[in-house]
C-alpha cells in the first residue's frame, strides 16, 4: 500500500463489488445531473405553452360568445394584439 492512498488493489474482495456500485464516474453523475435539468426545463416549458395555447382556446370560446375584448384581456391576460389576431 502507498502511503496516504488507498488503491483498488488495497480494497478487500468483498467489499469491492460493493464499493464499484456505490462510486460511478464523474462523467455518469455529470451527464445524469445535466438530463435532470433538462427534464426540470422541458417539464416547465411544456406546461408553459399548453397553458399559453389554453388561454387563446378560453379567447376563441368567449370571442364566439360575443363577450367584449377587454372582458377578454382582463380574464385571460393576453394583450389586445394576441385576442384581435384570433378574430
Amino acid at each position: 500500500m502507498k502511503a496516504g492512498r488507498i488503491g483498488e488493489e488495497d480494497i478487500d474482495p468483498k467489499v469491492k463489488g460493493v464499493w464499484k456500485m456505490q462510486f460511478r464516474p464523474i462523467d455518469d453523475v455529470v451527464k445524469d445531473i445535466y438530463l435532470r435539468y433538462a427534464r426540470e426545463g422541458g417539464v416547465e416549458e411544456g406546461m408553459e405553452k399548453g397553458m399559453e395555447k389554453g388561454k387563446f382556446e378560453v379567447a376563441r370560446k368567449m370571442l364566439a360568445r360575443k363577450m367584449s375584448i377587454s372582458d377578454i384581456i382582463d380574464i385571460t391576460g393576453l394583450n389586445e394584439q394576441d385576442v384581435l389576431s384570433i378574430q
